[in-house]
């Protein structure tokens, strides 16, 4: 139970920084500014929460081998990393 609230907590972090409703990002679009956004989200997860791929994927409704492949692309892209660590500061401020 402790982990829904924190996880409803979280989201709503998450909503309020990337501009994106949860609806939006648990879509199938491929807009590039919001698969960006997913993958910071999905980087976070695993990093900050140590989540599992698996269960990254079932929350967002993905396969663990896409799960993976957006945190490959976070570890490549210089300005995602950035993007990912602005985002780490604010749900630390947040939560």
């Amino acid at each position: 139970m402790i982990w829904k609230t924190k996880q409803k907590i979280l989201f709503k972090a998450l909503e309020d920084i990337s501009g994106y409703s949860i609806k939006d990002i648990i879509s199938n679009s491929r807009r590039s500014e919001l698969v960006k956004a997913r993958a910071v989200i999905i980087y976070y997860l695993r990093t900050e929460e140590r989540m599992s791929l698996t269960r990254i994927g079932y929350i967002l409704r993905r396969d663990h081998s896409t799960i993976d492949n957006s945190i490959k692309m976070i570890v490549r892209d210089e300005h995602l990393m950035k993007t990912f660590n602005n985002y780490k500061e604010r749900i630390y401020e947040l939560i």
